[in-house]
């Protein structure tokens, strides 16, 4: 009987390898195992006949073992993909305006893996689809990582679309802690430095303006904003050239009429 079992144990092997794509490592470990049960029970290499019983039992075991960690661990990295594509599958049926069919397929997807930040997301971009924004805050609330780039971005998607006065004010929050938070975001950097501009602030305008050109030197609105931020802070010579700047990486004729502004209020002084 445990020679059987332990030829059960290649065969399976060698299927799981072969047809299922299985772990080759797992598979060749469970042969390997099997082999040599089935080795000591067939010679017992003069070993007391209570050591090879321990031994074959123990092959056995390490076969079963093998096993079942090839089976988890193919069980578990199917259930990462299938995790992620029906997130993805959810935010094209919202992008496409499929909103019954995401619903139902968000439903069954946390039915299935539970309830967490991606799933709260995703119910908050439903409810931005259908302009639902006290409830989309509400998911967004409910976010554990406030922190993350994810929130940050979405956070921002229903402030722009949101039409309330208090929206003004959680974008600004979004853009300043943002900002804060990745250095590198370059978008972030960007409307920070607008944020405190509006605000009146031109110091930490020109900070977060100084960090966003200097990673994006291309962006002409970035070169427009430093320009006026030195002309509120009189460094003419400076707001020259950032509003020249601006004029070279194609600024559009709104941009180029406010330079002129600036301009014509600098030479009047």
């Amino acid at each position: 009987m445990i020679l059987i079992l332990f030829v059960i144990f290649i065969l399976f092997s060698i299927l799981n390898m072969v047809i299922f794509h299985g772990s080759i490592l797992m598979g060749v470990l469970t042969i390997l195992f099997s082999v040599g049960g089935i080795v000591l029970r067939v010679s017992k290499f003069g070993l007391p006949e209570k050591a090879v019983t321990a031994a074959v039992i123990g092959c056995g075991l390490l076969g079963v073992l093998t096993l079942c960690g090839a089976g988890l661990r193919k069980q578990s990295g199917n259930s990462i993909r299938d995790y992620e594509d029906r997130l993805y599958t959810v935010q094209e049926l919202l992008m496409d305006g499929k909103l019954d069919k995401a619903v139902q397929e968000l439903k069954e997807l946390e039915k299935q893996y539970g309830t967490d930040d991606n799933t709260q997301v995703l119910w908050a971009l439903e409810n931005l689809v259908k302009e639902n924004f006290e409830e989309a805050y509400v998911y967004m609330n409910q976010v554990s990582d406030k922190q993350s780039q994810l929130y940050y971005a979405v956070m921002e998607r229903i402030c722009i679309k949101d039409p309330s006065d208090k929206s003004v004010e959680k974008i600004y929050e979004v853009y300043l802690e943002a900002a804060k938070r990745w250095p590198d975001w370059t978008h972030m950097q960007k409307y920070a430095g607008i944020t405190y501009f509006e605000q009146n602030n031109y110091s930490g305008a020109q900070y977060y303006l100084s960090r966003a050109f200097a990673q994006d030197s291309t962006d002409y609105r970035v070169a427009y904003y430093l320009g006026a931020v030195a002309y509120y802070q009189g460094n003419r010579e400076q707001c020259r050239q950032y509003f020249n700047e601006a004029i070279k990486l194609g600024a559009d004729d709104d941009t180029c009429a406010e330079i002129l502004w600036y301009m014509e209020q600098m030479e009047a002084r």
